[in-house]
């Protein structure tokens, strides 16, 4: 599974490596909220949660959810059944298309794929993305949560972007690291 990528956007994305990072800050807080990418609980520094989060809405360094990176949809509309909607949106972001996963009338989680191009049953999915605060890394970060509350779990906050992905920023974390999860920053609804 070559560069399958969790966005993690706080809201939370998974999403695959976009090259080298052009320019680096870091902040000591901002009231930006984060968005996590794939996000594995793996630093012996983080702290656990108790209860631990259930695996229907557990984001880790594997998928999202019950979506796993490396499984074809046909697998993921199996193991969901009937009751869950697929629906394609495009154009979704600049370069990628999308398919919404709906269950009880909200997206729980978006498979990204290259825009112009077909995602058939067959595809594996190789990105993820979420906007939806129910689905919580181990330590509780998820989508909405403000980068300050962030910061207080995984350490200091690094805002990045790069002039190779459209300038899209990215926040990273001093006591975090996964090699396919991505945290994207959004301004707050008002």
């Amino acid at each position: 599974m070559k560069n399958s990528w969790l966005f993690l956007i706080l809201p939370i994305t998974l999403i695959g490596c976009w090259g080298n990072t052009v320019e680096s800050i870091k902040t000591k807080s901002s009231p930006a909220s984060v968005t996590p990418q794939t996000i594995e609980a793996s630093s012996p520094t983080l702290k656990k949660s108790k209860p631990p989060i259930s695996n229907d809405f557990l984001i880790s360094v594997k998928g999202i959810g019950s979506a796993r990176l490396g499984m074809t949809l046909k697998q993921l509309k199996r193991k969901l059944g009937t009751d869950t909607k697929f629906q394609a949106v495009s154009p979704f972001i600049v370069d990628f298309d999308a398919i919404a996963v709906y269950q009880s009338g909200m997206v729980q989680y978006y498979i990204l794929y290259p825009s112009g191009t077909n995602f058939s049953d067959s595809d594996p999915i190789e990105l993820l993305l979420t906007d939806n605060p129910h689905y919580l890394t181990a330590e509780e970060v998820g989508a909405g949560m403000p980068v300050k509350q962030a910061e207080a779990i995984y350490g200091g906050a690094i805002l990045s972007y790069n002039t190779q992905n459209e300038s899209r920023e990215q926040v990273r974390f001093s006591n975090y690291s996964s090699p396919n999860i991505s945290f994207q920053p959004t301004i707050p609804s008002q």
